[in-house]
């Protein structure tokens, strides 16, 4: 029997271009033999674009894997009231190894994992016969991925590097394709040894793209960045930091003018999806989009409103946090629910906004007005942070293909309900790496300057203080340019803070986030099935707080 190099189903075209967005709508398929597979460039490029399916999904960072950072940090919510159940478990850490969210997560990284290792054991069995500077970048691209599902892994199940230099339990580290090779946990160190290897050796592959849809030297750069952060390099993540910006989009107000799930110019590389691809009502996007007339999503989560108060006035990161009925028909951000549910009670005026402003047939000439329970939807959807303690961050990720309205005009269009892109790197946050990780070495005068230049480019208030308060002040700006992206428990735990959610509504025993102690559960348990499963991995492997 052939062997077979099994792609994950959607999304793999043979004749793929570098250069090209057109493989997203192009005919999927299962499997292709490896004396085809790897013959020509075109077949060795969809072999890859395949493994972009699985990176995609729900359960990776096309929802789960954003959710498991952001969600469980202070600065988003997720409602108390009509949440269907759905990422209850993360967002209250009521998770267990046997049944969480984050098992999901585990397992389809190890699935994005096996596909990349799939294409390097053909490399190292010799079998790839395309030309060095066709097939290295490829190769490049491939372990950029497997570098990037590896660092969640971590990230997610295992105690930070900088606790003891990376001597903790880590996770199975599988560098073949082999599913039948049980591993056992290793260490941290050993993790991200690997994912260092893999990006030293992508950087060196690469090339600079056009595009925003693949991996390219900008991303694995600004990936280097971010791991060196991560594990204490404060250095080399400036260094990394200041190569990518050099190719990355250069800072500019227009960043701000729409969603970073659209075409956003800040973007350096984000999972593009269509309404093939997609993953519906499970997407990143479904959990945001507020809908009304025609259902959008379930539009659970939200940022607090004590996080939106702590951006100034003129800030013009603050369009993004209104609600998708907003976002279509521009209504004056400054009203009151009060303010409108008085004029609503005039007839002439709901209706001479009726399909613009507002919904069109809510009047109900039986009683004289609108109804208690549709004036009540109404409330929820214009200013659903009064229901629901949330504040709706549809202006950062609406619709791919919404467009906002201008003026009193209704919306161009409305979008496709919860089709969205994820960003996976912005060009502002390398500039915030530069300036923490200068901060770090005490090189102040560099860390003010990436700082104020994120801040200016956002009309934001700037800093001027001394340099005492300069990290926190780079630290407060990171969770403003970046909330919603899959930051944020990160970033707690490798600061070491200890937060305090004061919006909270689960268990009180959670309402306190401390990543400082071993048995926190912060850290995500390794799933019962991989111990049950794997005969290197016992119940004493576990982390300690299962």
């Amino acid at each position: 029997m052939k062997k077979l190099i099994y792609i994950i189903v959607g999304g793999l075209v043979l004749n793929a271009s570098s250069c090209s967005e057109d493989w997203l709508n192009l005919e999927p398929t299962n499997a292709i033999p490896i004396d085809k597979a790897f013959s020509t460039q075109g077949t060795f490029e969809a072999a890859v674009v395949g493994i972009y399916n699985r990176l995609q999904s729900a359960n990776g960072f096309g929802n789960l894997s954003i959710e498991a950072a952001d969600l469980r940090g202070e600065d988003m919510i997720l409602k108390q009231r009509n949440n269907w159940g759905i990422s209850v478990d993360l967002y209250n850490y009521s998770y267990v190894p046997t049944n969480s969210q984050g098992n999901a997560v585990f397992f389809n990284m190890y699935q994005v994992i096996e596909a990349c290792n799939s294409i390097l054991d053909v490399d190292a069995e010799g079998k790839i016969s395309l030309p060095d500077a066709v097939k290295n970048p490829l190769l490049g691209e491939v372990k950029t991925i497997r570098a990037l599902a590896y660092f969640d892994l971590v990230r997610l199940f295992c105690q930070p590097y900088a606790k003891d230099n990376g001597a903790s339990p880590g996770i199975p580290l599988r560098t073949t394709a082999d599913v039948n090779l049980d591993k056992e946990r290793g260490t941290v160190k050993e993790v991200y040894d690997l994912i260092l290897e893999d990006l030293n050796y992508a950087v060196k592959t690469l090339n600079v793209s056009n595009n925003t849809d693949r991996v390219d030297l900008t991303f694995a750069q600004g990936l280097l960045a971010r791991v060196y952060l991560t594990i204490g390099d404060n250095q080399k993540a400036t260094e990394f930091a200041e190569l990518a910006i050099n190719s990355a989009p250069p800072l500019t107000p227009d960043f701000y003018k729409n969603g970073v799930s659209q075409k956003n110019p800040s973007i350096i590389f984000s999972l593009q999806y269509t309404t093939n691809t997609y993953d519906g009502y499970n997407s990143y996007s479904s959990f945001l989009d507020y809908g009304w007339q025609d259902g959008g999503g379930y539009g659970t989560m939200g940022a607090t409103e004590e996080f939106y108060k702590k951006y100034s006035k003129n800030d013009l990161r603050k369009s993004w946090f209104v609600n998708r009925w907003v976002y279509e028909n521009k209504i004056d951000n400054s009203l009151t629910w009060t303010d409108i549910e008085q004029q609503l009670q005039d007839k002439d005026f709901y209706e001479q906004y009726a399909g613009t402003y507002f919904p069109a047939g809510l009047w109900d000439n039986s009683i004289g007005g609108i109804s208690e329970e549709n004036m009540d939807k109404l409330r929820v959807q214009m200013f659903d942070n009064d229901f629901f303690r949330t504040v709706s961050m549809y202006g950062k990720f609406p619709r791919v293909d919404a467009i906002r309205a201008e003026g009193y005009e209704a919306t161009p269009n409305a979008g496709t309900p919860n089709l969205g892109n994820i960003p996976m790197m912005r060009s502002p946050e390398l500039y915030l790496i530069v300036a923490e990780s200068s901060a770090l070495r005490n090189d102040y005068g560099k860390a003010k300057t990436y700082l104020q230049a994120v801040q200016n480019n956002a009309n934001a208030e700037v800093f001027n203080g001394d340099n005492s308060k300069l990290l926190e002040a780079i630290r407060l700006e990171r969770r403003k340019e970046l909330v919603g992206e899959g930051f944020r428990i990160f970033d707690i735990i490798r600061q070491q803070q200890i937060i305090n959610r004061k919006n909270y509504w689960g268990p009180a025993e959670n309402a306190t986030i401390d990543p400082t102690k071993a048995n926190s559960k912060v850290y995500l348990p390794i799933p019962q099935k991989e111990i049950d499963s794997n005969s290197k991995i016992s119940q004493k492997d576990q982390n300690p707080a299962y």
